[in-house]
């Protein structure tokens, strides 16, 4: 800890040659009082200032101010910025919804993780701590050194920045340049700290000094200092150097200068000082009773030289550098064996056990180490499970790690480095752990922690390579493994299946599955139901349904009642997708709840955008857009923040599916463009053609119908070169058909047609014969022939309510009577399809539906208010609200805070004209079915 009081007051007061920089900091926090959010990082070398410019704005009235100072040395230390930044704070924790303060309660240590409790999640810290800033705003945040930032607090306050909007806090962070920052800083202001020019130079001087600066003192001072504002503070009050320009010998770079005259300031004190300011600059606390205790009874009177000097300040119970770089001259010239005795005596000090205290004097013993040393060790590994259980991975990987190569045993080493490969894994380092687990391995000869480790690296070898090349790993290890561990072989060769399949391998899947199902049925003892459910699966992809159904009839009771968090959250997904394409929407539907609420209630939020996802194409398929377009923009909001592109590309297919069908093309192209960027590069086939799908749905809304017709006919030849059979995978077949007779090809349309009947049998879902039915009447030859396809085609689109394809079918039966000079007829089609196309804000189906209508005479109905004013965002919580959400619900759903739920709330209902919750209904949805 340290404090740049002793500096400001022996520079005077204000700031010199800074105004600039103190007006936009000062415009920051303003905008804080008026409710709005923003950051701004002030960037420069050591000394430029960066601490004085940041105290500028900490006693601006009305704001409550919060700040810490990061320390080098406290990175290992578990959220150790984070609590010192929210500790005047954490009063109002008790205001966040339970589990958000649960979760920071924990992380911070004011609380106990209980048994079986399981870590807090990243996004339940990060959301607590958004709204715990939020309860007390308005809020300045002052970060100094963000450099130093433990990995764990940089992480909550990287969350939080990218979310601040409308909560009123302005977040100001001083950074070292050159230095590598944990803190995200991308997107905000930077303030960047030049020394000063001559003229503040030399007031500063002048100051300082007391007297007047000559002018040949000032171009030696600005020779040798830069203008940096501390080593002008320095070099004016000890002596200016002599020499300058023109010297034979270039001046030091001002930290390296400044780090000089430290070390002159310093050579004079009694070596009793020396030692107790080398203990004061090893303490991760400053606090003065514990550096008490670690020098002894009154030991704290060494102290008063180093005060006169001005290089230490002792107030409220804390000893304080002046500046960082008065600690690192202090800890860094000592000899390694003079440090070393200094974390002894600290270690010796910490007799309190809390967690903070106990990992603190951890890391004590592990400095004061010298070789092998199991107190050290065992210590850090106690330190590395409360990081862990606090949610604090890459403090658990620094403290494992370090653990290991303090442990002499090679098997309790190997186990400690697999606990830090796990954690390292787990905080997104996989190749850190792919190193650490290749070490541990040779340290083993343990059967069962090697196949812990063998496990591990397949965990993360599905995250690094593409799904192809992973499926030959998996088939190959169950090969291996299918005579001595047969039921390891057929789980392999289920997960196998599952990744292959991603992979575009449908056929290889296929056989993966079959060969892996035997293989359980057959081992006693081995999980028959993941193997189950990925057969189903591939038998699905290829068409077999009859097969498929039967299987899944014998295992649903048992899927519809397993938990997610022991038999695996992918079941839950494949089995709720298998569902949905058989037209069973109810029980998936079911599937899906159930999962949900097992995964919500453990908090379990990184399990979530599995299930999320396949909601919102169940939702999407069932004709209900408002709640489909909710639960995709949680899925891909989460699934972005815990780093899972694939559920981010899925699901960013069904919002681009969405915008497609309204007729929004910007906002349609970006979602399916952040789609294929996403899984084209990851080699995930089976996934990408639904952003294809979206883009050509796009197309044939907007009436582009020949590049709808060749994007489609494309879609096909990519779709049956995978090995898909099944038209119920992806629902492309009957735009092909409409956008082939749009352009006047009967020929292609025929084609398609046939593509599609050809894989349509009486075991089919009934959405795809739906879409059979009207694709027959469109093309058939007479209207007798044609009213019977679509009289079968409405009858079975209520088997399975689908708004949007049920409009579709109306809309053509209203045309082709219309062409028919059938006109009464044609009219009550048309004013039904437009009823719903209404209903569904589906702008340019509606425009298509009135042209015909106002052919045959019929009236036109009040259009609902399109939606193509509102911001991406916007639309978001305008479709999440208008599903009866909560605002807290919304904001929990999109990770943003309550007050930035309300600003666009307000935007939203002033851009719409409208002034409740109701109406906002009643301008999406007002009764999704």
């Amino acid at each position: 800890m340290y404090s740049n009081a002793g500096t400001q007051g022996r520079s005077g007061g204000r700031l010199v040659g800074r105004d600039a920089e103190i007006e936009q900091l000062t415009a920051l926090v303003t905008s804080a009082l008026a409710g709005r959010s923003g950051a701004v990082v002030v960037r420069g070398e050591a000394g430029i200032g960066k601490s004085a410019l940041l105290a500028t704005v900490a006693t601006v009235p009305g704001v409550v101010p919060l700040s810490v100072s990061c320390v080098e040395g406290e990175a290992e230390l578990a959220f150790a910025a984070l609590s010192g930044l929210l500790r005047p704070i954490t009063h109002l924790i008790s205001r966040l919804p339970a589990p958000q303060a649960r979760a920071l309660a924990v992380s911070l240590a004011l609380a106990e993780p209980t048994p079986g409790e399981g870590a807090p999640s990243g996004i339940a810290i990060g959301m607590g701590t958004l709204g715990l800033l939020a309860e007390a705003a308005p809020v300045v945040v002052l970060v100094d050194d963000v450099q130093w930032m433990d990995e764990a607090s940089a992480t909550t306050l990287s969350f939080a920045l990218r979310r601040l909007l409308a909560e009123g806090v302005a977040v100001v962070m001083g950074a070292r340049s050159g230095v590598p920052c944990p803190v995200d800083l991308g997107g905000h202001p930077v303030v960047d700290l030049a020394g000063l020019a001559d003229e503040p130079a030399r007031e500063l001087a002048c100051r300082v000094r007391g007297t007047p600066v000559e002018e040949s003192e000032l171009e030696r001072l600005m020779y040798h200092t830069g203008g940096n504002p501390l080593a002008l503070i320095e070099l004016s009050s000890s002596g200016i150097p002599v020499g300058g320009v023109g010297a034979a010998e270039p001046p030091l770079p001002p930290p390296r200068a400044l780090i000089t005259v430290y070390r002159r300031r310093l050579a004079p004190l009694p070596s009793a000082t020396r030692s107790a300011l080398l203990v004061c600059a090893t303490s991760y606390t400053a606090d003065a009773a514990e550096i008490e205790a670690a020098l002894g009874q009154g030991s704290l009177n060494d102290l008063e030289p180093a005060e006169d000097a001005d290089l230490v300040q002792l107030a409220r119970g804390q000893v304080a550098f002046t500046h960082p770089l008065i600690r690192s001259a202090v800890y860094y010239e000592a000899s390694p064996a003079q440090r070393r005795n200094a974390h002894a005596l600290l270690a010796r000090s910490l007799t309190d056990q809390g967690a903070v205290s106990a990992d603190q004097r951890a890391w004590h013993l592990s400095a004061a180490a010298l070789g092998a040393d199991e107190e050290a060790a065992s210590a850090l590994a106690r330190a590395g499970d409360r990081a862990r259980m606090r949610g604090a991975l890459g403090a658990a990987r620094s403290a494992y790690l370090r653990a290991g190569e303090l442990t002499h045993d090679a098997e309790l080493r190997a186990r400690r480095t697999v606990a830090a490969a796990t954690s390292a894994h787990l905080a997104g380092s996989p190749e850190t752990a792919l190193t650490l687990l290749a070490q541990a391995l040779e340290w083993t000869s343990d059967t069962q922690l090697t196949a812990d480790i063998q496990h591990v690296r397949n965990q993360i070898q599905l995250t690094r390579i593409a799904p192809r090349q992973v499926f030959a790993q998996l088939t190959e290890a169950a090969a291996t493994a299918r005579d001595t561990a047969p039921a390891t072989a057929a789980n392999l060769l289920a997960t196998a299946a599952a990744v292959g399949a991603i992979g575009g391998l449908v056929p290889q899947a296929r056989t993966a599955a079959d060969d892996g199902h035997a293989l359980a049925l057959a081992t006693d003892g081995a999980d028959t139901m993941a193997t189950a459910v990925q057969r189903i699966h591939t038998l699905l992809l290829v068409d077999e349904i009859g097969t498929a159904t039967a299987l899944l009839d014998d295992c649903l009771e048992h899927l519809l009642t397993a938990d997610p968090l022991v038999q695996g959250v992918e079941l839950f997904g494949f089995g709720s997708m298998d569902l949905m394409w058989l037209d069973r929407h109810t029980c998936a539907r079911r599937l899906l709840e159930h999962g949900l609420h097992r995964l919500r209630g453990a908090q379990a939020s990184e399990r979530l955008p599995t299930l999320i996802s396949v909601l919102a194409e169940l939702e999407l398929r069932h004709g209900r857009w408002n709640a489909a377009y909710a639960a995709a923009a949680e899925c891909v909001s989460l699934a972005t923040e815990l780093n899972q592109p694939l559920l981010v590309g899925y699901a960013a297919s069904t919002l681009a599916q969405i915008e497609a069908a309204q007729g929004h093309r910007e906002r349609c192209e970006q979602y399916a463009t952040q789609a294929l960027n996403l899984l084209e590069p990851a080699g995930s086939d089976l996934v990408t053609p639904y952003a294809l799908l979206a883009l050509a749905q796009l197309e044939l809304a907007l009436g582009e119908d020949a590049r709808a017709a060749d994007r489609l006919t494309s879609l096909h030849k990519r779709v049956s070169a995978l090995g898909v059979r099944n038209p119920a995978v992806f629902p492309y077949a009957a735009d092909r058909v409409e956008a082939c007779l749009r352009i006047n090809r009967p020929d292609r349309a025929r084609a398609a047609l046939a593509d599609l009947a050809g894989s349509v049998t009486d075991a089919a879902p009934a959405t795809v014969r739906a879409s059979l039915a009207r694709c027959q009447a469109m093309l058939a030859k007479d209207e007798d022939q044609a009213e019977e396809y679509f009289a079968i085609a409405l009858d079975l689109h209520a088997l399975c309510p689908d708004r949007y394809n049920t409009a579709r079918t109306l809309l053509a039966l209203g045309r082709r009577r219309r062409r028919a000079r059938r006109r009464a007829l044609a009219r009550e089609q048309l004013e039904a399809a437009l009823l719903l196309f209404r209903q569904l804000g589906a702008t340019p189906w509606l425009h298509r539906t009135e042209t015909e209508l106002r052919a045959v005479g019929g009236r036109r109905t009040d259009n609902t208010k399109e939606h193509v004013e509102l911001t991406a965002h916007e639309l978001q919580v305008a479709r999440l609200v208008a599903q009866g959400t909560t605002n807290q619900e919304t904001a929990d759903a999109l990770c943003l805070s309550v007050k930035t739920i309300e600003y666009h709330l307000g935007n939203i209902y002033a851009k719409l004209g409208i002034r409740s919750r109701v109406e906002l209904t009643r301008c999406f949805i007002d009764a999704e079915p």
